[in-house]
């Protein structure tokens, strides 16, 4: 089968676009069944670990996402080198029934339903928790708040978006789904146009890339030791991605050493992007946490939204994957290697000025508040 553009799918055959449509279509139940069970895995662990340790867990789950995404590709071209398509799709159905096996043996605890007495912190006792579970709570209805009715449960998503600390976190979040998957569009292309990279060579460039997330635990845990840990690490993470991602643009095919800079500053690159995972999903958390206590506290809805965060932030996710490739796509085709790389070390330097401003909230209305916290202390 021969690509064209999208504008000359007219020139293929039908057996060619019987497999296109058959292939999107797969693509399109693969993408479901992924952003309903990564939304609810988040949290569930979310709930079992607990706000101290988030940021470290939420690192191994960045750990085992990223390789597998890199690994992916790496593993795809040794299999199609190796034994062509039918490989490639027997080594994927048999991670499918080792994914259903070990979702199947996964034990939820059940929430103890039994009374018992919760201290909203303001003398007020109310509601039924499981030890295992704590945000997993529903107060009762209270008359005294009419902004907790039956008819304002459904707007939780609302109050998620209206939310400063989650809104920053879902846009660094869509930032870097929005580089993974435009790496993982355009640098296949690019250097086996460049260099005429067989699929195996085209598939290991993605190691770089991958090799950083394995201390992916590690920089979780940097993140819950600080106190600013998101807003710290979320900007030093894209700030230390712009040099290299505009001194990709030296990666040209005249260039001595090309391949091997190339993979360094992929290193680099893999670096950065490691880091931020962790901090937003620690933030998405320990915002969703705090509003929910906010809501304890004035005797209000206590119901989890923790679940509806996370997908948020996968929606955030796929948002990026959709707009990163739209966009990294046209601008190598149109524009070249060096605009496409400048292009992206100007946003990531963007994102860390943002992320500097806005993550953990305003930086000058959070100074505010700690300055005066101290001085009534």
């Amino acid at each position: 089968m021969e690509f064209h553009p999208l504008g000359h799918l007219w020139r293929l055959d039908s057996d060619s676009l019987a497999t296109l449509y058959t292939l999107i279509l797969g693509r399109l139940f693969q993408g479901t069944s992924a952003a309903l069970v990564y939304s609810a895995g988040l949290a569930l662990l979310g709930d079992a670990v607990g706000r101290d340790s988030v940021g470290e867990s939420m690192g191994y789950v960045t750990l085992s996402i990223t390789i597998a995404m890199f690994i992916g590709p790496t593993l795809g071209g040794i299999l199609f080198d190796a034994g062509g398509e039918r490989a490639v799709f027997g080594f994927a159905y048999a991670v499918i029934a080792l994914d259903i096996i070990l979702r199947l043996a996964v034990v939820e605890e059940r929430a103890d339903l039994s009374p018992r007495l919760v201290d909203s912190g303001d003398g007020r006792q109310y509601g039924s928790a499981s030890e295992s579970a704590p945000l997993l709570r529903e107060a009762s209805p209270n008359t005294d708040h009419p902004h907790t009715t039956e008819n304002n449960k459904g707007n939780s998503i609302v109050a998620l978006l209206k939310n400063p600390r989650i809104l920053a976190a879902l846009m660094g979040w869509m930032a870097v789904g929005a580089f993974l998957y435009s790496f993982d569009a355009v640098l296949p292309i690019y250097v086996h146009n460049e260099f005429g990279w067989s699929s195996t060579g085209v598939g290991l460039i993605f190691l770089p890339l991958m090799i950083p997330n394995i201390a992916g635990p590690l920089y979780g845990r940097l993140v819950d030791s600080s106190q600013h840990g998101p807003r710290l690490f979320g900007t030093l993470g894209f700030l230390m991605n712009a040099p290299p991602l505009i001194l990709l643009c030296l990666v040209q095919a005249d260039t001595r050493s090309a391949s091997w800079i190339l993979c360094i500053l992929l290193l680099f690159i893999g670096f950065g992007l490691a880091v931020l995972g962790p901090c937003f999903m620690a933030e998405v958390f320990s915002a969703v946490t705090d509003m929910e206590k906010e809501a304890s506290s004035e005797g209000g809805e206590a119901k989890s939204m923790m679940a509806q965060a996370y997908g948020l932030y996968n929606s955030a996710l796929a948002l990026g994957q959709l707009l990163g490739p739209l966009v990294a796509g046209p601008l190598l085709s149109f524009f070249g290697w060096k605009v496409l790389t400048t292009g992206f070390g100007v946003f990531s330097g963007l994102c860390g000025v943002l992320m500097a401003l806005f993550l953990g909230g305003f930086i000058r209305t959070t100074t505010f508040r700690e300055r005066r916290s101290s001085h009534g202390s």
